[in-house]
């Protein structure tokens, strides 16, 4: 059965050829994957590995390089939580062992990667299984140990922050893919709301870059003088996500309804919580 299900592939252009939609164990016709003029050797990279820039937050990127699977959408874990831990307060090197900590989880297993890499090279050069096989064994367990508790974590982060869901939700809102809820920008994903509610208003606009992008400089707008004073006749909410303000309202779990505006309640909240300064 397994024999059947995964076609017995010797190579990765085999791999790259399956028929995944189609019927079990027939392979795919198509042959627009091979490159005129490509050896081998770019081929196999080509269909190797595939990087992707991903917006962090403003000031940061990241690649992300991942497997080439038809039909599979590979999600990168850390991305997932530099996105969601993108201020100051994150430890920048963004471990995984951070992230279980800040998430109340277990933590990983401990191996140095020298370690690791020593004993994987052994075992397969097969030196230690000659001279040793019962601690060759042994080693090898604790690699695969190490390798199934880091896998079990970085699962354990997506179901406790319900990452999996949140993406399918900003797919079926924003009409984009999977794969694009996770890798593209904010900025891809509005548009194209844009563009599906201009549709059921019979307007069409166009999504495209134009490839003559204009790079001179013009000069600064005329910055007005602002109104000073508190604006309380309506709610007024600021969108300004990656300043200072929005991060001590949370960290401080400060909201407008707690503001005191007169002194005859600041001195009865005062008496009230004697540690109010």
């Amino acid at each position: 059965m397994w024999k059947q299900m995964t076609g017995d592939f010797k190579s990765s252009e085999e791999i790259q050829k399956w028929d995944y939609y189609g019927k079990l164990g027939v392979n795919s016709k198509n042959n627009f994957r091979k490159k005129k003029g490509a050896t081998d050797g770019e081929e196999e990279e080509e269909f190797r590995v595939q990087p992707v820039k991903v917006k962090i937050c403003p000031e940061e990127d990241f690649i992300s390089t991942f497997l080439k699977i038809p039909g599979c959408v590979p999600i990168d874990v850390r991305v997932c939580f530099k996105k969601l831990y993108p201020r100051a307060e994150v430890d920048r090197k963004s471990s995984l062992a951070f992230y279980l900590k800040k998430c109340g989880l277990d933590g990983k297993a401990d191996m140095p990667y020298n370690k690791m890499w020593r004993i994987y090279s052994e075992a397969k050069a097969g030196t230690s299984l000659k001279e040793s096989h019962s601690s060759a064994m042994q080693n090898m367990h604790e690699v695969a140990y190490y390798c199934i508790i880091d896998a079990l974590r970085c699962q354990e982060l997506m179901v406790k922050r319900n990452v999996i869901n949140d993406y399918r939700e900003v797919a079926s809102l924003a009409y984009v893919s999977l794969f694009d809820s996770h890798y593209r920008a904010n900025g891809m994903k509005v548009r194209n709301l844009l563009d599906a509610y201009t549709t059921k208003l019979d307007m069409l606009f166009s999504t495209r870059q134009s490839k003559n992008i204009e790079k001179g400089k013009y000069p600064g707008a005329y910055v007005f003088s602002p109104k000073k004073g508190i604006e309380i006749k309506r709610p007024v909410t600021g969108l300004d996500f990656a300043s200072l303000y929005p991060s001590l309202i949370m960290s401080y779990n400060l909201s407008p309804e707690k503001m005191i505006l007169t002194y005859e309640e600041a001195d009865n909240a005062q008496k009230k919580w004697k540690h109010l300064t």
